[in-house]
């Protein structure tokens, strides 16, 4: 959904209202979780720990995220490639990893202490980290006997220096440094040393992050060889690199490649850390996610013999099947298995388990299991409107306990905001953000509880989240295009057969603060585009290449805006006719019909000159270009339906004031009576000939593309 993506877009930027903002961000979880009718979820805390094990397939380093960061989780290093630029990480607390590797550590010393390690089936008891060798060397993360020499700490502060490169978007800079590491780790330890093999996975995730495939793919196969060698496939760090090893095939679009070595990731990590670890939640998740893919990118390469169902939306193609393979089926399996993991601890806050509901709902639609689907949305709902955890452990809003659906009141949100930027000041603002992040995820979430609602048959309960997410939506953006596009689908829902009670009222309400939104975005961009075509030519003069470039970029990019935010405004006229329509008001419907049309005449004759300006100029990207060239088919698409719509509306509105006339008349009718009829007549059915031309003009073209 471009509006979505846009709005993310917009949040990003928002963590400025300080106090205010995060107090509507946490009213708006409260209106999404009670409108998910999900029940109260457990008091959670934070599990995430810069320096616990790596177990996500995700995870940059070897000293990941221990709760399990999955392809949504954050992690050490941010993904760099330009199409994952959107990609959000919420911010960890380091709060209670150390607590569940703690509690680990005390079984291992009870499991000392009783003088056995293992039971008869070579499983560790209770969950305990066997030792493997005499030196004391353990799968514990943290405990592989360091040594320190000016290596060493050369190598540790190499690795610190490429991180902060790397996410300053320094790559060659970061690039050097994983190499110093590398080569300061060969000094400074002993072959076999766990170390060595680390640095060299710094230097594989960089490579693997910016999209450099063939260098990665070796460094991670020399880890793996190395550690098999001296250390052994049940070391902890042997299951992280065959998780990055299968994120690597996965990114490559080798899915059975990525399945296999996570399967044998997960199957080691049942075996060393128990099936009920956050490991091997993280393991089963990530194997879920790729047989999810697998699943689509087979769906994808089969002809589908169904028609209408189309493969686009978040659902990936559903339909396309008339029973769902046992890939998905597996995949809802261990989708469940991990959640259970980390909700039966107690401990969700900072997971990535709402993300695991979202997309194991996504898979119970692909199998048809509509009514689960609709329960798993409204649990990762519930999950996300839950205020975060602070370093303590604690929720931040644990003396409001008894708030529907743990959202703290706007006094108290603002009061907690404006003490801690008075504290921390850019803390609190990251805060802020961070909570914003989530909420929009939330409101993307929403619309997905829709869709699976609707498929469900449950079009009340559709209506009921869909009106929670447009005010949830509005406390976040305000007047932005993403609350435009969720009313005009609020009044399309409340006008759908059977229509709502309400639909008379509300469904004129929201369609017409919907086209308002969109004609000030619109405008907004139109007054952008200008300012851009008077400075265009001087800046080009004067510039550099690259400035140039850059110039044409942010053209490209105000064209993109201008284009969906007239895509917008034709959707929200379309549902304002239909409202009127519905109302017996032909006049305003027609209005709203020749608004829509004439704005998108404008719009596409100014987005096809941009095209071709923007065609003949080096330094835009083709995605950018191919990006503008798919909006515009999507506006002719809108446009034809406009078109036709007024044409039906100016029929119908002639029609019926003719047969009226014709009945109340009198025989003897003057003249001048029928002369002015059939004048009016003439000039209705000119117009819609004109318009039908019109639309056959517009089809023709797009035959023609």
């Amino acid at each position: 959904m471009r509006c979505v993506r846009s709005a993310s877009r917009h949040q990003q930027h928002a963590g400025a209202g300080g106090a205010t903002a995060g107090s509507g961000a946490w009213i708006a979880a409260g209106m999404l979780a009670a409108a998910a009718a999900a029940g109260a979820a457990p008091a959670l805390a934070d599990a995430g720990q810069d320096t616990a094990a790596a177990g996500s397939k995700q995870s940059p380093s070897w000293l990941g995220r221990l709760t399990g960061s999955s392809s949504s989780s954050s992690s050490t290093m941010q993904q760099a490639a330009p199409a994952q630029a959107e990609q959000q990480q919420p911010g960890p607390s380091p709060a209670s990893g150390a607590a569940a590797w703690q509690q680990q550590q005390q079984q291992q010393q009870q499991w000392a202490a009783n003088g056995s390690g293992s039971s008869s089936a070579g499983e560790p008891l209770s969950g305990a980290i066997p030792l493997l060798g005499d030196d004391g060397l353990t799968n514990h993360p943290l405990d592989y006997n360091p040594i320190t020499n000016e290596h060493t700490a050369a190598m540790t502060l190499a690795k610190q220096s490429g991180i902060e490169a790397y996410n300053a978007g320094r790559y060659a800079e970061a690039e050097r440094r994983f190499r110093e590491a590398v080569d300061e780790a060969r000094l400074g330890f002993p072959p076999g040393d766990p170390h060595i093999p680390s640095a060299l996975h710094y230097l594989a995730e960089l490579y693997r992050n910016t999209r450099r495939y063939e260098e990665a793919q070796p460094l991670y196969e020399q880890v793996l060889s190395e550690l098999l060698e001296h250390l052994g496939d049940r070391h902890w760090m042997y299951s992280a690199a065959l998780c990055s090893l299968a994120a690597l095939h996965e990114a490559k679009g080798e899915y059975e490649q990525a399945v296999s070595l996570l399967e044998t990731a997960l199957e080691l990590r049942r075996q060393v850390f128990s099936a009920g670890s956050y490991l091997y939640a993280d393991t089963a998740s990530a194997l879920a996610a790729a047989l999810l893919k697998q699943h689509k990118a087979a769906a994808d390469a089969t002809p589908s013999s169904s028609s209408g169902t189309g493969g686009g939306g978040w659902l990936h193609g559903r339909g396309k099947a008339a029973a769902a393979p046992g890939g998905v089926l597996r995949a809802i399996e261990l989708y469940q298995a991990a959640i259970d993991i980390v909700v039966d601890a107690g401990q969700v806050a900072g997971t990535p388990v709402a993300a695991w509901l979202v997309d194991m709902a996504a898979a119970q639609q692909l199998a048809g299991q509509q009514a689960a689907s609709v329960a798993s949305l409204q649990q990762a709902l519930a999950y996300m409107a839950l205020p975060p955890v602070d370093e303590a452990g604690s929720s931040s809003s644990s003396s409001s306990g008894g708030r529907d659906g743990g959202a703290p009141a706007a006094g108290d949100a603002a009061a907690a905001g404006s003490d801690a930027a008075g504290d921390g000041g850019e803390a609190a603002e990251d805060a802020v953000v961070a909570r914003l992040k989530i909420m929009a995820q939330g409101s993307e979430v929403a619309e997905r509880l829709v869709d699976a609602q609707l498929a469900a048959g449950d079009l009340a309960g559709a209506r009921a989240t869909m009106r929670a997410a447009v005010e949830a939506r509005l406390m976040l953006y305000g007047r932005h295009l993403v609350v435009a596009k969720s009313m005009t689908r609020l009044a399309n829902l409340l006008m759908q057969h059977p229509p709502d009670p309400s639909a008379p009222q509300l469904a004129p309400h929201f369609a017409s603060s919907a086209v308002a939104i969109a004609e000030n975005a619109l405008q907004g961009a139109q007054r952008a585009n200008l300012w851009s075509g008077m400075l265009r030519g001087a800046l080009r003069a004067v510039s550099s290449s690259s400035a140039a470039a850059k110039a044409s970029t942010a053209e490209a990019e105000r064209c993109s805006e201008r284009l969906l935010a007239a895509l917008q405004l034709g959707n929200a006229c379309l549902a304002l006719a239909a409202a009127e329509g519905s109302n017996g008001r032909p006049g305003e419907a027609a209005a709203a019909l020749r608004t829509a049309v004439g704005q998108l005449r404008w719009v596409l004759a100014a987005g096809g000159e941009d095209l071709s300006r923007l065609g003949a100029t080096h330094g835009v990207e083709g995605s950018r270009l191919e990006q503008v060239a798919g909006l515009l088919v999507d506006l002719k698409l809108l446009q034809l339906d406009c078109l036709e719509a007024l044409a039906g509306q100016l029929q119908g509105a002639d029609s019926k004031p003719a047969a009226a006339a014709a009945a109340a008349a009198p025989v003897d009718s003057s003249s001048s009576s029928s002369s002015s009829s059939s004048s009016s007549s003439a000039g209705g059915a000119d117009e819609v000939a004109a318009l039908l031309a019109e639309a056959e003009q517009l089809a023709a073209q797009l035959t023609a593309e």
